[in-house]
Parts: structure tokens; C-alpha cells; sequence
């Protein structure tokens, strides 16, 4: 790997991205450009993590609006902060 790959890659991060919420529900078909950032974070595995730890935080709540955070968190995902779908039209 070259220094100038190395940079770019150190330059990457990543966003914890979650479905929007309509009518009560999660929406995990809705068009990306309508998804939320919910966390940035640097690496990959602490991205990857955070989604575990909140999903098992909110799910164990009674409340309403935590399980709709938890059913977020079923279909978030990691996206890097470069990611061409995140580029706006």
C-alpha cells in the first residue's frame, strides 16, 4: 500500500445510518436519501458495535419510542463517510 492509500484511508469514517420513522413504524424501504445519521464514529467494528450495544439497550425499554430505536437499529447500517449514495443529486 502506498502512503497517498494509506491517507485516503485514514481520511475515511463511517456513519451509524438508520430508516426513517413514518406513521409509528419503521421504514427500512425507504430511498436512502431519506435515512438519518444517527451516530459518526472513526472505525468500522466500534460502527458495528454501537449498533449491537444500542439495539440491546432499547430493545430491553417498555417504552414506545425505544422500540422503535431498537427496530432502527435492526436495519441500520455502517456506511463509510465517502459512500457515493450519501453524494446529494
Amino acid at each position: 500500500m502506498n502512503l497517498r492509500h494509506a491517507a485516503a484511508l485514514a481520511l475515511v469514517g463511517w456513519y451509524l445510518m438508520v430508516p426513517p420513522i413514518e406513521k409509528e413504524r419503521v421504514n427500512p424501504s425507504a430511498k436512502f436519501s431519506t435515512w438519518g445519521i444517527y451516530a459518526t464514529i472513526e472505525r468500522y467494528d466500534d460502527c458495528e458495535s454501537l449498533r449491537q450495544v444500542d439495539f440491546a439497550r432499547f430493545s430491553k425499554q417498555s417504552a414506545k419510542a425505544a422500540k422503535l430505536i431498537a427496530a432502527q437499529m435492526v436495519f441500520s447500517a455502517c456506511i463509510a463517510t465517502d459512500d457515493p449514495r450519501l453524494k446529494s443529486k
